[in-house]
């Protein structure tokens, strides 16, 4: 057996702290229950409830499309500084996907 004394130190941290990525992926949750308050809303009552609870409707957008940018705006700064986390690619997606909706939504869905 070893003495404490001849025990191998313990390694330095080998990956940098990943509060960057985490906060992408936080903020890209906070989106994500955004989107899905407005579907389940949008479900339950059609477009009457959308139209008729006008401060739910803009509260709900407002934060999806300010969680959105926020979260993507993170995550590049994440990916910049060389953080890695598996879900981060969903953070990068989120603000591209918001887009691409709300286009085809204007120019298919919504009259």
């Amino acid at each position: 057996m070893r003495a404490a004394s001849q025990l191998p130190a313990a390694p330095a941290h080998d990956r940098p702290p990943d509060r960057l990525a985490r906060w992408a992926v936080a903020l890209t949750a906070v989106f994500g229950v955004a989107v899905g308050a407005s579907v389940i809303g949008w479900a339950v009552g059609g477009d009457s409830f959308m139209d008729d609870n006008l401060w739910f409707s803009v509260t709900a957008s407002l934060v999806g499309v300010g969680a959105a940018v926020a979260a993507f705006v993170t995550a590049a700064a994440a990916l910049i500084r060389g953080e890695r986390r598996d879900l981060l690619w969903v953070a990068l997606a989120a603000l591209p996907a918001l887009v691409v909706f709300l286009v085809l939504g204007e120019a298919f869905w919504w009259e």
